[in-house]
């Protein structure tokens, strides 16, 4: 029996830890974002446009844009937003 829960306690550490399972990560994006207010501090070094961008963006918008990064690289994203600013 001290086996089994032993084996089921690892297997839930193992599933919370390891990336390729990303169990911490749907922890947090399904049950704790929602009473977490984070990311309302911005550095003081950004000026002041800069500063707000951040503090206007959801937090998933901010995963939104931190994939698409990941995927598509750091270029792709400038060229996004380079295209939204001839746009407008």
């Amino acid at each position: 029996m001290a086996t089994i829960l032993a084996l089921r306690k690892a297997s839930i550490l193992m599933w919370l830890v390891l990336p390729i399972f990303n169990g911490a990560a749907y922890i947090y994006e399904n049950f704790v974002w929602k009473y977490v207010k984070v990311g309302s501090h911005v550095s003081s070094s950004y000026r002041e446009g800069q500063r707000r961008v951040p503090q206007m963006m959801s937090l998933d918008a901010r995963k939104s844009v931190e994939r698409y990064i990941e995927k598509y690289g750091p270029d792709a994203f400038d060229r996004v937003v380079s295209v939204v600013r001839r746009a407008n």
